[in-house]
């Protein structure tokens, strides 16, 4: 596959991944809706440095682990691969009703841009779902990227999707 085709798929594979409902999404949404495009967007960006963060880490697990500890890292692919699977069934079996009330639009309880930033960030720190979706994800796309500009590439388009999902769901 060449390159940029690799790293389209990608692109829209986390656009599809960060669109599945978890408490990221959920925090984005909140922080939009009761205190404005503004903390939304700043809430976006905390949660897509933990992303991103997490999308290193990923990076490097499997490029130093992929080689070494072949049949460990298909048993944690595996493993992960299970679990998007119960997640995404789970979002599709629960009908949760979102119920918005006036009582966050008081000016005095909105939260400074930091604790915007922080909110993203901290519930995200705290999803495993990131970094079990990238530790079964981005083994088809390490594997074909073998040169270190375009692990660098993998990391910059995951953060680009991250944050353009969550900036259209903060708008």
């Amino acid at each position: 596959m060449h390159k940029p085709t690799l790293l389209l798929s990608l692109f829209f594979i986390q656009i599809l991944g960060s669109s599945l409902p978890g408490p990221d999404m959920l925090v984005v949404i909140r922080n939009s809706l009761f205190y404005g495009k503004k903390h939304g967007i700043l809430t976006a960006l905390g949660t897509t440095t933990v992303m991103t963060t997490y999308c290193c880490i990923a990076v490097f697990f499997i490029s130093t682990a992929h080689n070494s500890h072949l049949m460990l890292f298909k048993l944690i692919s595996c493993i992960g691969a299970v679990y998007l699977i119960k997640l995404s069934y789970n979002c599709l079996r629960s009908a949760t009703k979102f119920q918005l009330s006036s009582e966050h639009k008081d000016k005095k309880d909105q939260p400074t841009i930091l604790k915007s930033y922080f909110s993203g960030f901290l519930t995200n720190l705290s999803n495993p779902k990131a970094i079990i979706f990238f530790i079964s994800i981005l083994p088809l796309f390490i594997q074909q990227a073998n040169t270190t500009m375009m692990r660098f590439s993998i990391v910059a388009v995951i953060g680009f999707a991250t944050l353009t999902w969550f900036f259209l769901v903060a708008l």
